[in-house]
Parts: C-alpha cells; structure tokens; sequence
C-alpha cells in the first residue's frame, strides 16, 4: 500500500527554495503590518466610541455606522493575521486560502468604511451642516433621552449652543413649551432656570456646529486614508499570498509522488 511521508525535502532547484523563502519573509511581514493596522483601527475606533460619543450621537445615522464598522474591521484584521501567520508558520495550505478569502473581505468592508466616512466629511464639511444640526439634531432635544442629553453633555464640555448660535433653540418645541429661550447647559454660570433669561454675558455665543466639525475632523480624514490606503497594500498581500500557497500545494505534490511506493 503506497505510503506519505509528511515530512518535506529541500526544493527541486535552488531558485525554487530561495523564492519560497522569499515569499514566507513576505507574507510574514505583511501580517506584523497587518497586525498593527487591526490594532490601531480597533484602538481607534472604541476611542471614539468612548470619548466622543456625545458628538457621534449627533451626527447623522452613517457616521456611527462607520465607527462601529471601523472596530469590526479591525477585529478582523486581528483575526486573519493570526490565521495568516499560523499557515505561514506551519506552511499549511488551508490556512493561507482562509487568509486570502478573509483579505479579500477585509478589502471591501476597508473600502465601505472608507466612503462611509468621506460622505459624512463632505456633508460635515457642507456649508448646510449647521442647518442639519438646528433642523435635525436640536429638534430631538427633549424629545429623546440620549440626544437630550448628548447635546447637553456637547453645550457644556465645549462651550457651544445652538448650532450657529443660541438663537437656534427658537424652533426647538419643548423649548418654546418650557417658555425658555435656551437649554440650562447654554448657561455659563449654570443654575436652574439660567436658559430664561436671554443675556448674551451668560450665554455661550459659539455654535456647537463648529465645534462637531473640528472633533470629529481627525476620524472623517484618518478613517478613509488608513482603509483605503491599506486596501491597495492588501493587494500585495494577497498576491504574495498566493503564490506562497501555490509554493507549498506544489512541494506537498512533489513529495507525495516522489515517496509513495
């Protein structure tokens, strides 16, 4: 009955060797980058989440659906590189084409991600932003809890009201309800009932439009340039990828029927 030996022989020709050498330095080293980008994009990602989730809430639908998809492509990239690394270590064929199919989906979401956030940097950086701030976001004030607060948390941290200014609670209903010209957390000197009072002296001028824009700059730039900057390295990745399997499936082949007797 033929027998397989498991264990392999050098390659047939010197050339042989030294590109698959070449190839396992390649790949390997292209998942140590693949391995810090994860990291970063995970990092990043639940820092936003965590620090700036006040602004995020007040953000339209796509830009919390980017942040959190940020974090899972990076949980992904986490997970293929160590896929990667163990078909590299252990040559093993299976895990190389699972690495190469999980590039490839690591690819698209990377490029999703990516125009999610240059849509919301175009409509931040849109001259009708603070419109949908005022016509939009303000109006939920009272109405939800987590955006009432949002704003709120928003007005007080960075000094803000409104959206281009205090005046923009005109057309908040509760507000008009409460017979009060601003939220208390316009207020710079804060007690109860301090938004009745329409002083400009204790009232916080700056529109907090401004204020969204400039936080959330940094992710609506960083964001789109790392994923689709990434997205083109991957090519390489897969491409190395490839022909590394390609490699072992060849050497496993050549010693199946060399030692089989």
């Amino acid at each position: 009955m033929p027998q397989q030996v498991l264990h392999y022989p050098p390659a047939k020709r010197p050339s042989e060797l030294c590109t698959k050498i070449f190839l396992r330095y390649a790949v390997f080293s292209f998942n140590a980058i693949f391995l810090l980008t994860g990291m970063t994009l995970v990092g990043f990602g639940m820092w936003t989440l965590l620090e700036k989730w006040d602004l995020t809430l007040l953000m339209s639908p796509l830009f919390s659906i980017s942040v959190y998809s940020t974090v899972a492509v990076g949980g992904l990239i986490l997970i293929s590189s160590i896929v990667g690394c163990t078909g590299v270590v252990q040559e093993r064929p299976s895990s190389l084409v699972a690495f190469i199919v999980l590039l490839v989906v690591v690819f698209m979401m990377e490029l999703s991600v990516g125009m999610m956030s240059y849509i919301t940097y175009v409509q931040v950086d849109n001259a009708t932003f603070p419109k949908y701030i005022s016509e939009v976001t303000l109006k939920e004030w009272g109405k939800q809890d987590s955006t009432t607060n949002a704003i709120d948390n928003v007005q007080m941290k960075y000094k803000c009201c409104g959206s281009a200014s205090y005046k923009d609670w005109k057309n908040n209903s509760v507000i008009k309800s409460l017979n009060t010209t601003t939220p208390d957390s316009c207020c710079i000197s804060r007690v109860s009932g301090c938004g009745k009072i329409e002083h400009p002296s204790n009232i916080y001028t700056k529109g907090c439009a401004s204020v969204i824009e400039k936080g959330l700059r940094l992710n609506m730039v960083l964001v789109p340039a790392l994923s689709l900057g990434f997205s083109v390295i991957q090519i390489f990745g897969v491409i190395f990828s490839s022909a590394l399997t390609h490699q072992i499936s060849r050497s496993r082949k050549f010693v199946r029927k060399k030692y089989s007797y």
